[in-house]
């Protein structure tokens, strides 16, 4: 009702009321020196400081007020990193938690500040900030000096392979053939006999701003008998159902509605449950942890001897499928491990549900770290490979990534009408072609004209990867080139010569002009 109600015991006792006292009085300082700082830190353009905050899942960067400084970036900037890889960094208003290395698509600013700051990067009671910096009109990022933590030391927790198996343990009914818990290594402090870790299985504690994803690691603490109220806007493990009848194993954020307790997931597609005289709160949720936040940034070379530390495990993994730590690893060799630059076919034949995988490639008597895998549609999806490990590991020369549908279905449009132009000369960025005819597999044909270049094809993919760069580029601010569009088009790290460059600058003639 707009009130903010204490639940301390009144009246405290002396004791406890020191305790709070200093406390709070600890609280207050620490905010007084992070507002100071952060003031100090509202520098002029050419060089600002953005602190290290988080969105309940993942770190973000908060940016400083844009009413001090106007000039900030805004939309999507290139960046370069200390070790000179250029990112993409997306720029809103208040925030930035949008960051990857150009040519990709898939969000890596959680992974780079984790790497510089460990698995605690933007936590409520840390400090960290990075700091961009203008030179010669290119942005670069670097951690602050004096912030970079090492990755806390791992506990051993034990770990169940599903809540049905943690419940047997904690007291609900065991059932037949349940597999056994096994130890996992983890960055948990203070683990007991009351912690214990599970992997979340599907997708309803998940939410708009991240949550607890399949295959994440959900550390939890024994709480068998308290009522419901103890947990209220907790994340928690219930029972649900009669032992006879079969109970069914939950976890739902417990809200209070009114006079009564709704189980509820954080995932807004999912609808409320409602607790009755059987359901029964097993365990609360201290932590949860990402795959992701337990390894080394994707593409880090690792030597056979360097696996054991960058994994936090007891002993480096073999060749082949592993498990140390309790964790799955798939180290693989040879050409034509992967299907596609993003799909693994190697079946495991003990696989844990919702069980994720550190995938590693060999690559120049190395040991890549290709990124988490996740199991779907008979495969283990990971990261993108860069150019040299597709070439060392993947099947076949294809290069270019995926054209996505939509922009085929937009080329194929474009190209039947461009097709019907027979003897139409094109003109743009200063170049001229002349169209022959549609092709045999949905493109067109152009030439020089008589005293020109011989004829070719401009495919249905060319003009499609010309068609996404433009949408991009629109979006980003950037101008639209042969450059842009391969960074795009192709793998991370592919050189020149191994594309078909020259028929990604006709098909910028072809849109533009015709």
């Amino acid at each position: 009702e707009g009130r903010l109600r204490s639940r301390l015991p009144t009246p405290l006792a002396p004791t406890a009321r020191d305790a709070l006292v200093e406390m709070t009085r600890e609280l207050v300082d620490l905010r007084l020196v992070e507002y100071r700082s952060r003031k100090q830190n509202q520098s002029s353009l050419g060089s600002f400081v953005c602190r290290v905050t988080w969105n309940k899942r993942d770190p973000i960067l908060k940016l400083p007020s844009r009413k001090k400084l106007p000039e900030l970036p805004q939309g999507e900037v290139e960046v370069r990193l200390a070790e000179g890889d250029s990112w993409q960094f997306r720029f809103a208003k208040e925030y930035c938690n949008v960051a990857r290395p150009v040519a990709t698509a898939r969000n890596r600013l959680p992974d780079l500040l984790r790497r510089w700051f460990g698995p605690q990067a933007g936590h409520p009671g840390t400090g960290f900030t990075v700091r961009f910096t203008q030179q010669a009109e290119q942005w670069w990022i670097a951690p602050e000096g004096g912030q970079v933590i090492a990755l806390p030391t791992r506990g051993a927790v034990m770990a169940y392979p599903d809540l049905a198996a943690a419940a047997g343990r904690l007291g609900g009914p065991i059932l037949a053939g349940a597999p056994a818990p096994e130890v996992v290594s983890l960055p948990v402090d203070g683990a007991d006999d009351r912690t214990f870790a599970v992997r979340a299985l599907g997708h309803s504690m998940e939410s708009p701003s991240g949550g607890i994803r399949d295959g994440d690691w959900m550390v939890m603490r024994w709480a068998r008998g308290e009522p419901l109220g103890h947990f209220e806007h907790r994340v928690s493990m219930v029972g649900v159902g009669e032992s006879d009848e079969g109970v069914e194993y939950l976890v739902k954020r417990i809200v209070r509605e009114g006079a009564r307790f709704v189980l509820r997931s954080d995932n807004p597609a999912f609808e409320d449950i409602l607790p009755d005289a059987s359901t029964t709160p097993y365990a609360v949720l201290t932590r949860h942890l990402s795959p992701e936040a337990l390894a080394p940034a994707v593409g880090t070379m690792l030597g056979n001897d360097e696996l054991e530390t960058a994994f936090g495990v007891d002993a480096s993994p073999t060749s082949g499928v592993s498990r140390r730590g309790g964790h799955l690893f798939l180290l693989v060799e040879g050409r034509e491990s992967f299907a596609s630059p993003t799909r693994l076919e190697r079946v495991v034949a003990d696989r844990r549900p919702a069980e994720t995988a550190f995938v590693l490639g060999r690559v120049d008597s190395r040991w890549r770290y290709c990124g988490v895998g996740r199991w779907s549609d008979s495969a283990w999806t990971v990261p993108e490979l860069d150019f040299a490990s597709w070439r060392a590991l993947g099947h076949g020369k294809r290069v270019s990534r995926e054209l996505p549908e939509e922009w085929r279905v937009r080329a194929e449009a474009a190209l039947a009408v461009l097709g019907g132009r027979a003897g139409d000369e094109v003109v743009a960025r200063g170049r001229s072609c002349r169209i022959e005819g549609p092709s045999a597999r949905g493109g067109v044909r152009v030439s020089g004209g008589p005293d020109g270049f011989k004829e070719r094809p401009v495919s249905v993919t060319d003009v499609g990867w010309v068609l996404a760069a433009r949408e991009a580029a629109r979006a980003g601010g950037h101008p639209v080139d042969e450059a842009y569009v391969n960074r795009l088009r192709y793998l991370t790290g592919t050189p020149k010569k191994s594309t078909r460059w020259i028929d990604t600058g006709w098909a910028l003639v072809l849109t533009e002009g015709g």
